[in-house]
């Protein structure tokens, strides 16, 4: 499991480009924005989970993608930013913000918008990433989900404070570059694609399926190819040649000068196996254990109050369990409800 991923308790791996300013079109997206608060659609979205602006019955593929987008980003930044007034520290709202500070978003580092400006500014930096998607969306080689993003928002607008908000906060079918059901990149097989310029190199091509192949290039088609198999020649540059990763297989032995070759497949350890390798398929352990650093061994994973420095280590579900965070320090506890979880006073 990757650390960096864990460091925040989510996985966004979020370099701007002109496409920011498609997505922030004042006058259409303005106008997309207005329709959404006129129509009560904010209402709805607390109500039934979906709004009556950007419900289409399922993935984009009519109307103005543009202003549906516009919409979800709104109503996303809405219910969000209601949630953190209510349930969240300054330390807390400042942790939510450091993700949007990281590439593919602008926010400057160290910027933590205050209660009058989280609006525009969760709404903007959305925009940054979904400028180089809309693209790719008007394209038919992406689609949005008006449902499932309206789902999201209804989820964040009705969790409660502490665990069930930071679950809904951060749920990467709904906020995650890479895991985002809201957003899917449809592109198949010896289709055409483009790199989109956000910090991935699927481009526009289905991640089940395969990867865009070639240098990135924001304005020239390529071409999505399938992963390479297991025993297949592979290597990043020069020839982009790439494993399924998303299985666990890695390019080994590859050199600047010579391809490497893919692993087999990733598969499930058992407690006690081996584990934490840094060549070869990349094996995790299984469901209610982890790899423990220190012995390199699968281990059961933690109840609430014992010792821990990293999520992963517990039995705990929901984002920020093992708090305080301090993972080259005591560290902390498995269990902890505090993030979000309500201010004093209220």
């Amino acid at each position: 499991m990757h650390k960096v991923s864990l460091l925040l308790g989510w996985v966004w791996v979020l370099g701007c480009s002109s496409s920011t300013e498609a997505a922030l079109d004042t006058g259409s997206d303005d106008g997309a924005v207005e329709t959404l608060v006129e129509s009560g659609a904010e209402e709805t979205i607390a109500e039934t989970g979906t709004p009556d602006a950007v419900d289409t019955g399922g993935p984009t593929d009519a109307g103005d993608p543009k202003k549906d987008v516009a919409a979800f980003a709104k109503a996303f930044a809405e219910a969000t930013c209601a949630k953190l007034s209510e349930c969240c520290s300054d330390a807390d709202v400042g942790t939510y913000f450091r993700a949007y500070q990281a590439a593919p978003y602008t926010l400057p580092a160290g910027k933590v918008p205050s209660a009058a400006e989280c609006v525009a500014t969760l709404t903007t930096q959305l925009g940054v990433l979904h400028g180089k998607w809309l693209p790719s969306i008007e394209r038919g080689r992406m689609a949005f989900d008006a449902k499932k993003g309206a789902a999201c928002v209804a989820a964040i607008g009705k969790a409660s404070c502490g665990t069930d908000l930071s679950t809904a906060l951060l749920d990467p079918k709904c906020s995650d570059v890479r895991a985002t059901e809201v957003f899917t990149k449809t592109a198949k097989v010896g289709t055409p694609c483009q790199d989109i310029g956000d910090t991935t190199f699927n481009g526009e091509c289905d991640p089940t399926q395969g990867y865009c192949d070639g240098p990135p290039s924001k304005v020239t088609d390529r071409k999505c190819v399938a992963w390479r198999k297991p025993g297949e020649e592979c290597s990043a540059v020069p020839l982009w040649w790439f494993c399924d990763t998303r299985n666990g297989s890695s390019c080994d032995g590859s050199s600047p000068s010579k391809p490497g070759t893919c692993s087999r497949l990733g598969k499930k350890l058992a407690l006690g196996a081996a584990c934490g390798q840094d060549t070869g398929p990349i094996d995790e352990c299984d469901v209610g254990t982890y790899c423990d650093d220190a012995t390199k061994k699968c281990t059961v994973t933690k109840a609430d109050g014992e010792a821990c420095h990293w999520n992963y280590e517990c039995k705990s579900a929901w984002p920020y369990s093992c708090a305080p965070f301090d993972p080259v320090g005591a560290g902390g506890k498995c269990g902890s409800k505090s993030f979000c979880s309500g201010k004093a006073g209220k």
